[in-house]
C-alpha cells in the first residue's frame, strides 16, 4: 500500500495551478509520513501565502489526474486581525491563537458539530501537532464562496469552505488522505 502511495506522489502532477514551491515540499513530507495515511486517491495542498480571494486549496484526484481548485479561509488571530484584506500574515500552532497552522495533516474522521458535517485533522508535523486539540478542522461557512476575487471570511484556524463545496471536499479527503499546508510569503 505504501509503495502505491509513493508512486502516486512520484508521478508528475498534470498541467497544474498548484505552485511548485508547494508541490515539492509536499512530496518530501508525504514520503516521510506515508505510512500514516489510509487513502491515496486524493492529495490536498494549500498555500496560505496566497490571498483568500484566490484559489489556494487544491485537491489532486490521482485516479483521473485532475486538479480541483477551491478558496479557503485562514485564522483571524495575531497579525491577521487587521486589516481584513484576504492576506494571511501569521501562522501558529499555539492553542488559543486563532491562527492557522502549517505542515502535513492526515484527514481523519467526519463528525457532526456546530458547523454541521465536518472533518477532523491530525497534525503530523511539529508546526501543526496541536491541530486536533485546537479543533482545527474542515467545515462549511455560509459566507464562503468559490468565486475568485471576493475575500474569504476568517476562522479560528479552521479551513472553511462554501456550502456548495464542503461536503464534496470532506467526502474526498476523509479517512486518511494527506493535506499539505504551507505559508509561502
Amino acid at each position: 500500500m505504501f509503495d502505491c502511495f509513493k508512486k502516486r506522489f512520484a508521478k508528475e502532477i498534470p498541467e497544474t495551478p498548484i505552485p511548485k514551491n508547494v508541490v515539492a515540499p509536499a512530496h518530501e513530507e508525504a514520503i516521510k509520513y506515508g505510512d500514516k495515511f489510509g487513502r491515496y486517491r486524493y492529495i490536498a495542498y494549500c498555500d496560505l501565502g496566497i490571498n483568500s480571494a484566490e484559489h489556494r486549496f487544491w485537491i489532486h484526484d490521482t485516479k483521473h489526474d485532475k486538479i480541483l481548485p477551491f478558496k479557503t479561509s485562514h485564522g483571524s488571530g495575531g497579525k491577521n486581525e487587521y486589516p481584513h484584506d484576504g492576506e494571511c500574515r501569521e501562522v501558529s500552532n499555539v492553542p488559543g491563537s486563532h491562527m492557522s497552522c502549517v505542515g502535513m495533516f492526515k484527514c481523519a474522521e467526519t463528525y457532526m458539530g456546530r458547523n454541521g458535517y465536518s472533518l477532523r485533522l491530525d497534525g503530523l508535523s511539529e508546526t501543526n501537532s496541536k491541530a486536533r486539540p485546537r479543533a482545527i478542522v474542515i467545515h462549511k461557512h455560509g459566507a464562503m464562496n468559490n468565486i475568485r476575487g471576493s475575500i474569504s471570511p476568517r476562522s479560528w484556524g479552521c479551513f472553511m469552505f462554501s456550502p456548495y463545496d464542503y461536503k464534496r471536499i470532506i467526502d474526498m479527503l476523509k479517512n486518511g488522505s494527506p493535506l499539505f499546508v504551507v505559508y509561502n510569503k
